[in-house]
């Protein structure tokens, strides 16, 4: 995670589990209440997902979402789990999708065994 933050470009990393809890967490971001965020992003993005579904969307990869302060992008993951990325509006975007890409395989193999 921590080397993923860091080739990204990202404030924070964390890999969120399907309840919602905060299992690794790598960086920070002062305000942020990451716990709160968590919960949220797990309700979003199973939301989100049975929309793309139901759209006719099955290569559904993930949502992202642009703030003034800071942007999210949340990956699905094999079994529920999440990657939880916040990184700073303005970012190089093609530099965090293309660590995302390798992370995500990465975390899927992990999370299989």
């Amino acid at each position: 995670m921590e080397a993923y933050r860091h080739h990204a470009g990202s404030h924070v990393s964390a890999l969120v589990d399907p309840s919602g809890a905060i299992l690794i967490e790598d960086g920070s971001l002062g305000g942020v209440l990451l716990d709160t965020l968590a919960v949220l992003v797990t309700a979003s993005l199973g939301a989100s997902k049975m929309m793309a579904l139901h759209l006719g969307d099955s290569s559904y990869g993930g949502i992202g979402h642009q703030g003034k302060d800071c942007c999210a992008y949340l990956a699905p993951l094999t079994s529920g789990y999440i990657l939880l990325v916040l990184y700073p509006t303005g970012a190089d975007v093609t530099g965090i999708r293309k660590w995302l890409i390798k992370v995500v395989r990465r975390l899927d193999q992990l999370l299989s065994v």
